[in-house]
């Protein structure tokens, strides 16, 4: 699906995600209990190869050869990529 500006929009799974201020910096909130291998959002962006990346701070690594730029302002999974102690998993 796309926005009204035809960006991608990510298949957001659980509900009542916002994006929120703390201390360090922005990141993605809820105040609902996650269950156990639950999806909670899709990482959406454009592929990279990892040779090009230089000092994007969102950017979701796929494979030694691959990164997903999370960057545009459009993508609101990029906020979940930051905490000091992450408490989920990628999966395929």
């Amino acid at each position: 699906m796309a926005d009204q500006k035809g960006h991608p929009e990510p298949s957001v799974r659980i509900a009542g995600l916002r994006v929120k201020r703390s201390s360090a910096g922005l990141g993605l909130y809820t105040d609902l209990a996650i269950p156990k291998d639950k999806t909670v959002i899709e990482y959406i962006g454009h592929r990279i190869s990892t040779a090009s990346n230089t000092d994007n701070k969102y950017i979701f690594n796929v494979s030694k050869a691959i990164d997903i730029d999370g960057s545009p302002r459009w993508n609101t999974a990029r906020y979940i990529n930051h905490s000091c102690r992450p408490n989920c998993e990628a999966i395929d």
